[in-house]
């Protein structure tokens, strides 16, 4: 059986409740998340000045995660 994976986009701007909590709930359900950052690996400011970090940039997405077997 092959494992569940989800993949959160971030991006500046995003609502933190829309990012970080639907990836918390689907970790506590042992479901691989990644956050991939948009614009790269650096922090992202969201909507309320709250930064978060993403796992890797968009941009590795492919190679990293969603190719591994």
């Amino acid at each position: 059986i092959a494992s569940k994976r989800v993949l959160v986009i971030l991006a500046k701007g995003a609502e933190e409740m829309e990012t970080v909590s639907p990836g918390d709930m689907r970790r506590q359900a042992e479901i691989q998340v990644t956050i991939a950052g948009l614009a790269g690996k650096d922090p992202v400011q969201c909507s309320h000045d709250v930064v978060t970090c993403p796992d890797l940039p968009s941009v590795q997405v492919l190679q990293v995660c969603w190719l591994m077997k």
